[in-house]
């Protein structure tokens, strides 16, 4: 029989139930709200629908997406006997299967003159059958719109269910499935933040350490603790004694040291795929750059030949994920489990993250190894510049990997995806991302001008038509100078053919912004920046003209050097990274050119720089 019971929240709830009714389903949800932990309100769940409606066993069976049957979460007066005859409820079971299917309250007087043929009856309610229960009564746990599954109480005695009854145990479901969710969303959100913590203290290990071994130790102890693995290892590729590239452990969490002695001997763990070891996890992930994840070693036939080890080892599940660097794979990171495993794409993305984080690391001891051993090697006046610049860029990359994680955290908690946001909660973060996005601009422009410096001259050269950029960079800043209320001329267009200079013209565009972007941050409302393109005395001379507070004399001399700001209320509203103009003297001095500034306080300025042409005799000669 199929009942269908006003909800939890009409007015005719109350009045279907007695007093006492309502006191004890008052006191049952009470009961299943006092907790947080989805363990502990499975059990208080079932123990309070069995007591509310005097039965003699209860059980909540979960609806999974993934399976066409519903398995048993919790269950109470069952016993041992009962517990071991208990098996997954399926569709086709009248109580549960109908309950979970078609959202209504379903009673069973009698199981075993439930369907007309025996066959049928097996399908009813084969459990309750088995487990020697008469009636059966079901209700669908539903919240939101989510079905989550169905609450069923059985009696070894027949009992003809009441409306009273159906009524009762329908709205007790319905707060058992909001306790459920409560519990299982506060859940997730306690694991974020345990996954944010330890992304806190992976991304602090990775710029801890200046050797490579320990950094390596304490990254794998602290992945393996907070993934929940049995043994973890990082394994480098490196050369053999014939050149043949393998990956070797140079880090592990537990595992004893003879199974780190077997791995590391010649063609250990083989990167080729015709080696008999070349072809478990470890090799494929660093072949293929992406993870490589087993769900069950003994399951999965493309890892046969490695159960051997799996046995021995006692491990199901492992995942490698490859450490991808400047350009190249430098190893991977592999978790082994004990029990078998699903591999979320979350989970994936998570474990990617913190490679990315030891690729970074990684580079950087590389590097910094480097930079000293060059240091020892040479002293010369212009090598001590390079490590200076080197030293930079360096800097530059250990700021990159805490910066990449807490912008990629804070973004996600801006747009709630982790929950919702007070408005005082919102203020704060969303100062957090504008610093974030401040210092990434910092770090971006460390390494410009790292990178200029150490090319020393112009790569990819080519033709490059200097009055045409100035025009595109007019019209792109068109719009961000009018939300400024400054207006923006261009003498340079349209106006007759000029000479090319031969250069980057993705550089020369980057001075062009550079100038333009200050004039009008600088640029008070209702004024206009006026830029212009000429040809003079052989060089395409490009001038930047704002109606700004102008630049005092004694400050003009330092404006290209790096980080340097004119100390005034000005400067300090606009605020930036002190490094645009000198990244753009630093382009102009690599294509032979020249920069400048003029200006006077209160009169605005003009700034310029001039870049040396090909007369049309000159390209025919190269040419």
């Amino acid at each position: 029989m199929a009942y269908s019971p006003p909800s939890a929240s009409t007015p005719e709830t109350s009045r279907s139930l007695g007093l006492d009714q309502v006191a004890r389903l008052q006191e049952a949800s009470l009961s299943i709200a006092a907790s947080l932990d989805s363990g502990e309100v499975l059990r208080r769940v079932v123990a309070a629908a069995r007591t509310l409606l005097a039965v003699d066993a209860a059980v909540l069976f979960q609806r999974e997406s993934s399976r066409s049957d519903f398995p048993a979460l919790a269950s109470d007066g069952l016993g041992n006997e009962g517990t071991v005859l208990l098996s997954p409820a399926r569709p086709a079971e009248i109580a549960v299967g109908r309950a979970i299917t078609q959202q209504q309250v379903v009673g069973v007087e009698d199981v075993a003159t439930a369907r007309p043929s025996d066959a049928d009856r097996r399908r009813a309610d084969g459990f309750a059958e088995r487990a020697g229960f008469c009636s059966v009564l079901a209700a669908p746990l539903t919240t939101a719109n989510v079905r989550l599954g169905a609450l069923a109480l059985y009696a070894r005695e027949r009992r003809a269910w009441s409306h009273e009854d159906a009524t009762l145990l329908s709205v007790f479901a319905t707060h058992a499935a909001v306790a459920l969710q409560n519990a299982r969303l506060y859940e997730r959100l306690h694991q974020r933040a345990s996954d944010l913590q330890a992304l806190f203290e992976l991304s602090h290990l990775f710029n801890a350490f200046v050797e490579r071994e320990p950094l390596l130790s304490a990254v794998i102890a602290r992945l393996t603790d907070w993934m929940g693995a049995k043994y973890g290892a990082v394994m480098l590729v490196e050369r053999g004694e014939e050149g043949e590239a393998e990956l070797k452990i140079r880090a592990h969490a537990n595992f004893n040291e003879a199974y780190v002695a077997r791995a590391n001997t010649p063609g250990g763990v083989s990167l080729d795929p015709r080696h008999p070891t070349g072809n478990g996890p470890a090799s494929v992930a660093v072949r293929e750059s992406r993870p490589c994840a087993v769900g069950d070693v003994f399951l999965d036939d493309r890892f046969a030949p490695f159960r051997l080890y799996a046995h021995q080892a006692g491990y199901h599940a492992l995942v490698a994920v490859p450490l991808c660097g400047q350009g190249r794979v430098a190893g991977c990171i592999v978790l082994y489990f004990a029990q078998r495993r699903d591999f979320g794409q979350a989970e994936l993305q998570r474990m990617g993250a913190v490679a990315d984080g030891v690729a970074l690391a990684l580079d950087r001891i590389q590097l910094s190894e480097r930079l000293v051993q060059e240091a020892v090697e040479r002293h010369a006046d212009a090598q001590t510049d390079r490590l200076k610049a080197e030293f930079v860029s360096t800097v530059s990359h250990e700021l990159r990997t805490p910066l990449t994680i807490i912008k990629g955290y804070t973004d996600l908690v801006v747009s709630e995806q982790a929950g919702p946001l007070s408005e005082t909660q919102r203020k704060f973060l969303v100062g957090v991302q504008r610093n974030t996005a401040r210092l990434t601009d910092l770090v971006s422009d460390l390494l410009d001008i790292s990178r200029l410096e150490a090319e020393g001259s112009v790569t990819g050269e080519e033709e490059v038509d200097v009055a045409r950029i100035v025009a595109d960079a007019c019209g792109e800043y068109e719009r961000v100078a009018g939300e400024r209320n400054v207006g923006i001329t261009c003498l340079a267009c349209p106006g007759p053919p000029m000479p090319t200079v031969r250069g980057d013209s993705a550089r020369i565009l980057q001075v062009v912004a550079n100038l333009l972007s200050n004039a009008v941050k600088y640029s008070p409302g209702g004024e206009t920046v006026t830029l212009d393109c000429v040809d003079r005395d052989g060089e395409i001379v490009v001038t930047v003209a704002d109606q700004g507070p102008g630049i005092p004399p004694e400050a003009q001399g330092r404006l290209f050097q790096r980080f340097y700001r004119v100390d005034n209320s000005t400067t300090r509203q606009v605020g930036g990274t002190g490094l645009g103009l000198a990244i753009a003297k630093a382009i102009v001095e690599q294509h032979g050119g020249r920069i400048w500034v003029q200006s006077e306080p209160g009169q605005g300025s003009v700034f310029g720089f001039a870049l040396p042409h090909q007369q049309p005799q000159q390209r025919e000669q190269e040419e």
